[in-house]
């Protein structure tokens, strides 16, 4: 890719709360900054969860915006994924299936003829040498592509558990393979398939092969603070690149092969980058990168990026 990134949209003080989660629609259309939340397939219909374990589905319209819900867990819900194609506007979510996590929990719920069926729960890791006594928590979870990968297998992300992949089949599941690391955070799949990212809060990224689970490539973290957070990270430009957040307001973007810097995008009065989300147009060649950070040092912001 030789162009680089600037900045097309820029807005401060939108919401009173932190902003951990922020998704493009799948048009490009439309942005959403909340706690937990994830597009369906249809590009005007997306899922959050809530603070109280609610799980919301919203569909937009020009001139509204119908919202229904339900309890899906007992504690806030800060992960969400979907399983999906890409369907027309004005449809209903397709029937593939929704994973929630909230906190220990992780529950996933197939789409039925009017709605999301019943949760089915996973079974949490169990205590071993990598993790000790510390209990489960959740920090991502992610579908494997279904062009590379056989259907509904479910990468979950647990900060002192490491990195657990299941197939999940109706009443029932199994683990495929586990990546013993501790301290993950975010996590992402290459569109390809091919390659898993995990944020680790203090070695920085790293970058493992699937389905073999072998570690590829490390990206280090400079100039750490003396407190350190789960940084984001993401694919871009269909898999070309991986961008991910960094302390200061600085987004960084190197190449996904070999790991060199290309870029690094600068907010300025900033904090720590919280949030990330992509969007690819393969059509067009054109991409959009929206940033989001939050902490009680500076004002909430979120900020797109695009390159042709």
């Amino acid at each position: 890719m030789s162009s680089e990134f600037t900045p097309r949209w820029k807005a401060t003080d939108l919401h009173n709360d932190a902003i951990n989660s922020i998704a493009i629609s799948p048009d490009g259309k439309y942005l959403s900054a909340v706690l937990s939340l994830a597009w369906t397939g249809a590009p005007d219909v997306f899922v959050s969860g809530t603070a109280d374990g609610t799980l919301l589905t919203v569909t937009v319209c020009i001139s509204s915006v119908t919202i229904s819900g339900f309890e899906g867990h007992r504690k806030p819900i800060e992960c969400l994924a979907v399983n999906q194609a890409p369907v027309q506007a004005g449809t209903s979510p397709v029937p593939y299936i929704l994973a929630s996590a909230a906190h220990e929990s992780v529950k996933v719920w197939p789409w039925e003829d009017t709605g999301w069926g019943c949760g089915e729960a996973f079974q949490p890791p169990r205590a071993s040498a990598y993790n000790g006594d510390e209990e489960p928590l959740v920090t991502s979870v992610q579908w494997l592509h279904k062009d590379k990968h056989a259907d509904n297998k479910l990468v979950i992300a647990y900060l002192h558990h490491g990195i657990h992949c299941h197939h999940y089949e109706k009443g029932s599941s199994r683990v495929l393979w586990v990546i013993h690391t501790p301290l993950c955070g975010a996590c992402a799949v290459s569109p390809t398939g091919d390659n898993l990212v995990i944020s680790n809060i203090v070695k920085g990224f790293q970058v493992y092969e699937l389905p073999s689970a072998s570690h590829r490539m490390h990206v280090n973290i400079e100039d750490k603070p003396d407190w350190l957070v789960s940084l984001p990270v993401k694919y871009a430009v269909g898999g070309a690149m991986l961008f991910h957040g960094d302390y200061g307001g600085k987004v960084r973007f190197i190449d996904s092969d070999q790991g060199e810097h290309f870029q690094t995008l600068y907010h300025e009065g900033w904090d720590v980058i919280q949030a990330l989300a992509v969007f690819d147009d393969k059509t067009t060649d054109r991409t959009l990168v929206a940033c989001g950070s939050s902490s009680p040092s500076c004002v909430n912001g979120i900020c797109v990026w695009e390159a042709h």
